[in-house]
């Protein structure tokens, strides 16, 4: 059982889009980090935390609410989406190109 102040995430790398508002616009970006809860993509524009998404691998997809969007200059925007409780993540589902399993603890 994982102690609940801690948080499982895997780095990988994998092209993927951001379907936003029910499909009106989609961005291309790389998926940077997976975990069961939620998904980091290094996106080619920003997207309003709060807005409702659907990130699109080929036929596979999560569905999610943007947490934040943050501007590095080098690289882009880096965009964290909270998973919907009916699409938690889980390697047997859906396994990114290039995966790396990662486990980092969280302070109480």
């Amino acid at each position: 059982m994982q102690d609940r102040n801690s948080v499982s995430r895997h780095l990988c790398s994998q092209l993927v889009s951001i379907v936003c508002a029910a499909g009106a616009r989609i961005v291309p970006g790389n998926l940077e980090e997976i975990g069961r809860a939620s998904a980091l993509v290094l996106a080619d524009a920003p997207i309003c935390s709060g807005a409702s998404v659907r990130i699109t691998c080929g036929m596979e997809q999560l569905r999610g609410i943007v947490k934040t969007c943050s501007f590095n200059k080098q690289l882009g925007f880096f965009v964290e989406v909270d998973l919907a409780p009916d699409s938690l993540w889980w390697p047997g589902w859906f396994t990114p190109q290039h995966l790396l399993a990662l486990f980092r603890s969280v302070a109480a």
